[in-house]
Order: structure tokens, then C-alpha cells, then sequence
């Protein structure tokens, strides 16, 4: 989002009343059309592929405390832990939000995330991720701590979507040569998961 905005407020409001005059709609619900359809242009740029289609939606929530939206947008970004696509809204001066999760055609999807090696790898690494799969070792930035407590950071998800559009995602991090694993259901708004045995995962930590 630019640091002014890029038209000042007379212009936009001119721009605006003129797709209101010809539009048949009362006003309030034409300018939340117009949102909509930004919404619509700003995913499918994000996701060409996949057709999106807002204008159907009807239910509104309106936050009119500042501290109440930064409460909802960073609770649904932490627990949910969804994509989130962000742009520009010229036409209001102001910046649009989605959070969602990237459902394909197999309702089946797997992600990897791989940190820079910051300590140097034993031989089993090197074999595996060095040589196998080309990660390159900056000696400048690697730390001093043991391999076995670090090693290389990684972390699998695997994303299921369910015909009933329920949410279920598996992690599986890799740290220090230990798997610490998590599972989490998301359901209408509601969050529970399964994790390892208090036992088990203290005996990785």
C-alpha cells in the first residue's frame, strides 16, 4: 500500500459517482459491489487458474473499533495459518485482505519449507539434502551449535480438503534429526487438533 494516496479524495469520489449514476442499485449496495469485484480481480491474479465469484455474498460485518479488527486478522492468522493476498484499493485509498487456503482440483496438497543450513551438517545430511538436493552452505553464516540440536529446518504440510469443506492439515518439522508432528481440523469456525504424547514430545525437545 503506497505511503500517499495515488488519487486525491475529489477524484476517486468524481470516479465513483460516475458508475453509480448508471447503475440501478442503491448506492451503498453498488459501492459494495465494486469492493467485491476487486476482491474478485485481486484472487484471480493470485490464482489464474481457479474462478472466484463474490457478488453473491451476502452477509457484512463492519468493525468500527480499530483494535477489534487487529484482534479478529491476527487470531484468524495465527490459528487458522492461512495464505493471505493483499492489494491496493485506488478507488477508497485503502487495502484489501483475504485470508484462504488454496483448494486444487484432488482436494490433495503438499507444501515444503527448507531453511538455510546454519550449522554444519553431518555426513548423513550432507549425503541427503547437500549433494541430493543442491542446498549450498554460506560458511560465513553458519552457527556455532551442535548439528544434533539444529541440523536442517524443514517442514512438510500436507493440505486434505473433505467433501463436507472441513480443513485438515498435517506438519511434520524436522529439527536437529528429530520429527515433531501436529494435526489440526478446521470446521465452521471451529479449531481442534491431534499431537504427540506430552512423553514423547518432551523426550524430542
Amino acid at each position: 500500500m503506497p505511503a500517499l494516496a495515488t488519487k486525491k479524495q475529489a477524484v476517486r469520489e468524481a470516479d465513483q459517482d460516475a458508475i453509480i449514476q448508471y447503475c440501478n442499485l442503491p448506492e451503498s449496495q453498488t459501492k459494495r459491489l465494486l469492493i467485491l469485484k476487486a476482491f474478485e480481480r485481486m484472487m484471480s491474479k493470485k490464482q489464474p487458474e481457479q474462478s472466484f465469484h463474490f457478488l453473491d455474498r451476502n452477509f457484512l460485518d463492519q468493525f468500527k473499533d480499530r483494535d477489534t479488527m487487529r484482534q479478529v486478522l491476527s487470531t484468524s492468522m495465527i490459528c487458522l495459518q492461512p495464505d493471505v493476498v493483499t492489494d491496493y484499493y485506488e478507488q477508497l485509498d485503502g487495502l484489501l485482505v483475504a485470508l484462504y487456503f488454496k483448494n486444487p482440483p484432488g482436494r490433495l496438497m503438499r507444501t515444503q519449507w527448507t531453511s538455510k543450513v546454519r550449522s554444519l551438517p553431518d555426513f548423513a545430511e550432507w549425503r541427503d539434502l547437500l549433494k541430493e538436493e543442491g542446498l549450498k552452505v554460506e560458511e560465513k553464516e553458519l552457527l556455532d551449535i551442535s548439528n544434533d540440536k539444529v541440523g536442517v529446518l524443514r517442514s512438510n504440510t500436507k493440505f486434505m480438503f473433505p467433501s463436507d469443506n472441513s480443513i485438515i492439515k498435517v506438519d511434520k518439522h524436522i529439527i536437529g534429526q528429530r520429527r515433531i508432528g501436529e494435526s489440526r481440523i478446521i470446521k465452521d469456525n471451529f479449531l481442534f487438533g491431534l499431537c504427540e504424547k506430552p512423553a514423547t514430545f518432551g523426550a524430542k525437545v
